[in-house]
């Protein structure tokens, strides 16, 4: 019986879902694989992650990784999209591998599209089914019409 309780109609301000567009999910991996990319790209990452992070991994390892969402994975996380091209060399696409596995470990759906030939900030051709993925996903979740 709710009798005398009080039952708030206030919309919850809770994640229901969480959908990835190429992201950074282990910034020590990250900065890590700097050296994997061209130098200047490489340089620029790494420059990012330390100007954000107030150092290198060596300097504030605690920094990166409680800025890390892959340490942050647990058992009743929000379902996950992970939408990431295949030639993306920003952010390696084994970043959204790793925290498929993460979220998989822990029992969290995931849903993980390869978009294969997109890059960091084109998806090309790949683009229309990304989208259609990530309307899906946020409609299922969300329990939109």
């Amino acid at each position: 019986s709710l009798e005398g309780q009080t039952v708030s109609t206030e919309p919850s301000a809770a994640v229901c879902a969480v959908v990835g567009l190429a992201g950074p999910y282990d910034l020590l991996k990250g900065y890590q694989n700097t050296t994997k990319q061209n130098a200047a790209e490489g340089a620029a990452v790494r420059s990012m992650l330390e100007s954000f992070l107030g150092g290198s991994p060596e300097k504030v390892p605690d920094a990166y990784r409680e800025a890390s969402p892959v340490t942050h994975v647990r058992k009743g996380s929000p379902p996950m999209l992970l939408v990431h091209g295949t030639k993306d060399t920003l952010v390696p696409i084994e970043q959204s591998a790793f925290m498929e596995e993460k979220l998989r470990e822990a029992g969290v759906e995931v849903d993980f599209l390869r978009v294969e030939g997109g890059t960091h900030d084109d998806f090309g051709p790949g683009f229309d089914e990304a989208m259609a993925r990530l309307l899906a996903f946020v409609k299922k979740h969300l329990q939109l019409p």
